[in-house]
């Protein structure tokens, strides 16, 4: 490789980051609830899928998941499925988030895949009131009964 190859990797790097610097933040739980969160980024554009995985999720064992939360990838006024969406997998609330217009104005800019991910697993972390957080797929449909349980 060369130098200049890599001097330009190393630019592009650092430009995509400062580009999400700030874009989501979370202050430090003092009494984080006991249990885990499941978190799903949500494409919005595939939300068919996450209704889905919600009804996969309904045959697992959630008994310690404290909370179910959905971060779609734009605003919420933009998601079209949120009056379908369950408050409740089994005993277990369902909460939806989306992005602000900053955080999808960024990411959309940036398209890559990755960034979304990062971006909404990040906002689900930083809602979360549990210490232990599952960042789960959109399209990993959980198949054993007892996988997060365990």
């Amino acid at each position: 490789m060369s130098g200049a190859s890599s001097l330009a990797r190393r630019l592009r790097r650092r430009l995509l980051s400062r580009s999400l610097e700030g874009l989501v933040e979370w202050e430090r739980l003092d009494q984080p609830k006991p249990g885990y969160t499941i978190v799903i980024g949500c494409v919005t554009d595939l939300s068919g899928i996450a209704l889905a995985n919600l009804r996969a999720l309904e045959r697992c064992d959630l008994s310690r998941c404290q909370e179910l939360l959905l971060v779609f990838d734009r605003p919420l006024s933009e998601v079209h499925v949120l009056n379908e969406l369950p408050e409740r997998v089994g005993e277990t609330p369902v909460r939806v988030m989306g992005y602000s217009s900053v955080q999808a104005r960024k990411s959309r800019r940036i398209g890559w895949g990755w960034v979304y991910s990062w971006l909404s697993w990040s906002i689900g972390i930083g809602a979360a009131e549990t210490r232990a957080v599952c960042l789960h797929d959109l399209d990993a449909m959980p198949l054993a009964e007892d996988l997060f349980e365990r």
